[in-house]
C-alpha cells in the first residue's frame, strides 16, 4: 500500500492546493510529463478531476482519458494511477474517509449496505470550485474549531453524495427522526458556548451520529450547531457591551472567541453595527 506522499515519481508536477480535515482531503497541482505510481487506499473514495488539459487515468486496468468535467472514482482499494503528457494540466483530487462517508450515507440515506460509487462521472468544475471556496473561506476566515470542521465535512458529504451516481442513490428511505435528547444538547450549549464544544460531545448526548446530529439539530433549531453557538456568543456579547465596563478585547477572548477581530466580524455580520457602534 502506497501512500499519497510516496506515489509520485516522474516528471514536472507543482502543487496548488491542499487542505486537510479530519475525514476529507482536497489537492489540486499541475503539471506536465508526469506519473504516479498505479496504487490504491484502504480506507478513502478518491475522486480525480482533470480542472484543465487532459487526464491519463488508469482505474482497474481500464485506461481513461479524461478532460475538463470527467472524472473517475477510485472506489477503496482500487488499483489507480494518473499521468500527465507534455501539455500542462491541472487536476483536483478529493478523498472521503470510507468510515464516515458510509456512516453519513447511512444515516441520510436509510442504507446499512457500503457505497459502491460508479467508476466513470461527470462533475462541473466551477460548481466545485465555488463549493470549494465557500469551505475554504469558512475555515479561513473563522476560528478553526471541531463544531466549524464538522460542518464543513457534513456540507461536503451532502454535495458528493448528490452529485455522485452509487448504489446510495436507489434507496429512497431518507431517515427523519424526532431527537427526544435535544433539550440536552441545548443544556450543554448554554452551558459551554465559550467553550471549544467538539461535535462528538453534542452527538454524544443526543445519541446520534454526528453527521445525522448536525442534519437534525438544523432541521429543528435552523441553526447548524456552530451558528448556534455563535449566536449564543453575540447575544451575550450585546449583553456585557450594554451592562459591563470591560474592554471589547476583554469581552471577546471571554466570550470564546479567537481573537477580537474574529468577534468584531462575527458582530457585524449578526448585528449589523460594530461592537464599538453597538455600545456607542
Amino acid at each position: 500500500m502506497l501512500t499519497q506522499e510516496a506515489i509520485f515519481d516522474i516528471g514536472e508536477i507543482g502543487m496548488g492546493f491542499f487542505l486537510k480535515l479530519s475525514n476529507i482531503k482536497f489537492l489540486q497541482f499541475s503539471g506536465a510529463n508526469w506519473h504516479d505510481i498505479p496504487h490504491s487506499h484502504e480506507d478513502v473514495y478518491q475522486i480525480s478531476i482533470p480542472m484543465s488539459g487532459k487526464l491519463i487515468a488508469n482505474l482497474n486496468n481500464h485506461e481513461y482519458i479524461l478532460k475538463n468535467g470527467e472524472s473517475i472514482i477510485a472506489n477503496p482499494l482500487s488499483i489507480h494511477g494518473h499521468q500527465f503528457s507534455k501539455e500542462t494540466s491541472s487536476m483536483f483530487i478529493i478523498g472521503l474517509n470510507k468510515a464516515q462517508f458510509n456512516e453519513w450515507i447511512r444515516d441520510n440515506y436509510g442504507t446499512c449496505d457500503e457505497v459502491e460509487l460508479n467508476e466513470q462521472q461527470i462533475i462541473i468544475p466551477n460548481e466545485l470550485r465555488r463549493n470549494l471556496k465557500q469551505w475554504v473561506n469558512n475555515l479561513l476566515l473563522e476560528q478553526r474549531t471541531n463544531l466549524l470542521e464538522s460542518e464543513v465535512e457534513q456540507n461536503a458529504f451532502h454535495y458528493f453524495s448528490n452529485i455522485l451516481k452509487g448504489s446510495h442513490n436507489s434507496t429512497v428511505n431518507r431517515l427523519v427522526s424526532a431527537d427526544i435528547y435535544l433539550n440536552h444538547v441545548l443544556e450543554y450549549i448554554h452551558s459551554h458556548y465559550n467553550e471549544n464544544i467538539r461535535i462528538e460531545t453534542l452527538a454524544e448526548l443526543a445519541h446520534q451520529s454526528k453527521f445525522h446530529f448536525i442534519r437534525s439539530f438544523k432541521k429543528q433549531i435552523s441553526y447548524t450547531p456552530y451558528q448556534y453557538v455563535l449566536s449564543l456568543r453575540i447575544e451575550q456579547g450585546k449583553e456585557m457591551l450594554r451592562n459591563s465596563n470591560k474592554t471589547i478585547t476583554e469581552i471577546s477572548y471571554e466570550l470564546g472567541f479567537s481573537s477580537p477581530s474574529q468577534f468584531h466580524r462575527n458582530f457585524v455580520i449578526w448585528v449589523g453595527c460594530t461592537p464599538k457602534q453597538f455600545r456607542d
